[in-house]
């Protein structure tokens, strides 16, 4: 990935906190923006798999690959703190920020990738369901 990519996709990820609709939270905006990256890549190019496999068995290239996407962790989780009103440095925005980032990664290789990626923004907007059933 080339470097004016690399901040075309943090300027995405900035952007879609930034510029959401009225009515839709960031945890929303973050996952329909990855949601619809996730769904160019695998669309546009047929070799797309072949190339996540490699670095899901590679594990150097999958630390790599990790340490590149989660880079940006700090410019959203500034955009993150600048939309609420919080310090730059506030503990739930690192983490919105770190969990969304995190959320393809976790979602590589499922049967369903687009599902659990909605299961995993599920969690991140509405949090954890209450207690056990019965």
């Amino acid at each position: 990935m080339s470097s004016s990519q690399d901040a075309d996709r943090e300027a995405a990820l900035v952007a879609a906190v930034r510029e959401r609709p009225a009515g839709q939270s960031v945890p929303q905006a973050l996952h329909r923006m990855l949601l619809g990256e996730h769904s160019r890549r695998v669309h546009t190019d047929p070799r797309f798999d072949d190339f996540l496999r490699l670095i899901d068995t590679t594990p150097a290239l999958r630390e790599y690959a990790r340490r590149m996407w989660l880079r940006h962790e700090h410019a959203l989780a500034a955009a993150i703190a600048d939309d609420a009103g919080l310090p730059a440095d506030d503990p739930g925005c690192r983490a919105l920020a770190h969990f969304a980032l995190e959320a393809p990664v976790l979602v590589r290789g499922s049967r369903d990738p687009d599902t659990a990626l909605d299961r995993v923004f599920d969690l991140l907007g509405n949090g954890w369901p209450g207690t056990r059933a019965g």
